[in-house]
């Protein structure tokens, strides 16, 4: 005779639960349960036991969309397994269909009339979900046309104030950002008095193809001098100052440049917020990007050894100042420009 029922399975029944799953075979799993005492009339209770006794409170269904496994998604929603159900961080199935992303499976349970628009613990639909990941550009461009013809909100804002243009920033991104923007998304993101900008948050991760994005932000009127801490109680920063924080290594100075002269360029006040764009060109840029954030009027007097040895202290790597000698000649001779400046 088969086992009785027990209210909770072990962790290697749930790993040999996810392995059935993963095969995408019904009648293989029919057997599973039919071997714990449960049959198709009593798969809810089985699920409810699987959803039980794994850390993440995952469904039989999430796990089946993780698993790409789309003959037992549609066994499982017959069943009556809700479309929409909740794991515990609030992540429904079509959350991680964009989140892996499985994006057969996600115009499937948009088809089906999953919910666009639940949000999980961190405040994301499944449109911030999706910009999280890699695949092809025709692909995630596809899977947001369906969301968008759905009702999704585009321009929600999660838990740290950021809406989903603010995490499509990597090589070929730009098609889907132009999408969204042409279907009246904020080029500037959520309001509010914290949270990263879409053109802070692209100078923040400095992902390959970040120019092409840039590009396509500036030329609809993004604001590169907002200026606002990434989360409450933290330090204000700009796009620019971003520019400037997110190079510690030496080998990435030539692309600072690139993305400080590209936003000097449109405009950007090197002057704004609690963070100097100048003191990290002096910690971590060339002298070249040095030069060009005086040249384009960055205040020499916000360069201090407590300053530079407070970003030295904060960086990973620990890299001392390359140049120094040619960025502190700079320094002097900007700061008696200024000086006179100030006197006239």
């Amino acid at each position: 005779m088969p086992p009785h029922p027990r209210s909770l399975l072990s962790e290697d029944e749930c790993d040999d639960v996810y392995h059935v799953i993963e095969q995408d075979n019904v009648p293989r799993l029919e057997d599973y349960m039919s071997h714990h005492s449960y049959s198709r009339r009593s798969l809810l209770g089985f699920n409810k036991i699987y959803t039980d006794s794994n850390w993440a409170g995952d469904s039989l269904l999430h796990t089946a969309v993780e698993s790409e496994a789309l003959a037992i998604v549609k066994y499982l929603l017959a069943a009556g397994i809700p479309i929409d159900v909740l794991n515990k961080k609030y992540n429904t199935p079509l959350h991680y269909a964009a989140w892996f992303p499985r994006m057969h499976l996600l115009l499937y349970l948009i088809e089906a009339n999953a919910d666009v628009n639940k949000v999980n613990s961190r405040g994301e639909n499944a449109l911030h979900c999706l910009a999280l990941n890699d695949d092809h550009p025709e692909h995630l461009l596809s899977a947001t046309r369906a969301l968008i013809d759905k009702g999704i909100n585009i321009d929600l804002a999660d838990e740290a104030n950021k809406t989903a243009l603010c995490n499509f920033h990597q090589l070929g991104h730009e098609i889907v950002v132009e999408e969204l923007l042409e279907h009246g998304a904020s080029v500037d993101g959520a309001i509010g008095d914290f949270g990263s900008s879409p053109v802070m948050s692209l100078c923040q991760k400095r992902c390959t193809g970040w120019e092409a994005v840039l590009e396509v932000l500036l030329h609809r009127g993004a604001d590169v001098d907002i200026c606002r801490p990434r989360r409450k109680g933290e330090k204000s920063s700009t796009a620019l100052a971003e520019a400037g924080t997110c190079f510690g290594r030496q080998v990435y100075q030539e692309e600072m440049h690139s993305m400080v002269s590209r936003l000097l360029a449109a405009g950007a006040n090197p002057n704004i917020g609690d963070t100097s764009v100048l003191v990290s060109a002096f910690a971590h840029g060339s002298a070249k990007t040095f030069k060009l954030l005086l040249e384009h009027g960055a205040d020499p007097s916000r360069v201090t050894q407590e300053a530079i040895h407070e970003i030295i202290r904060n960086d990973r790597s620990k890299k001392v100042p390359t140049q120094e000698d040619e960025k502190n000649l700079l320094l002097e001779q900007y700061t008696a420009w200024w000086q006179e400046l100030r006197r006239d």
